[in-house]
């Protein structure tokens, strides 16, 4: 990405059993943590599987907060959102 090699499997430091998180041992997500890992995770190149799940289940996350109507001070994040 702008002539520079880097790797995706960085992520693997921030995802256990599926999951994603920003912190070790952290119990909850931040919603601008999750909707920059969404955010990191549209610049994801074929075979990068790691960034698919990211994509998956950042999106997943996001939804569902927007669902229940935890997302509306943060506009910004709403109006990137698919669907």
């Amino acid at each position: 990405l702008h002539g520079y090699q880097v790797s995706a499997d960085v992520f693997k430091n921030f995802e256990k059993e599926g999951e994603f998180f920003c912190f070790a041992g952290q119990s909850n997500q931040a919603v601008t943590g999750m909707f920059n890992l969404y955010r990191a995770s549209q610049l994801a190149f074929p075979r990068e599987e790691i960034l698919r799940n990211a994509k998956e289940f950042s999106t997943k996350y996001l939804k569902q907060k927007q669902e229940r109507g935890e997302l509306l001070d943060k506009w910004i994040i709403t109006t990137d959102l698919p669907g």
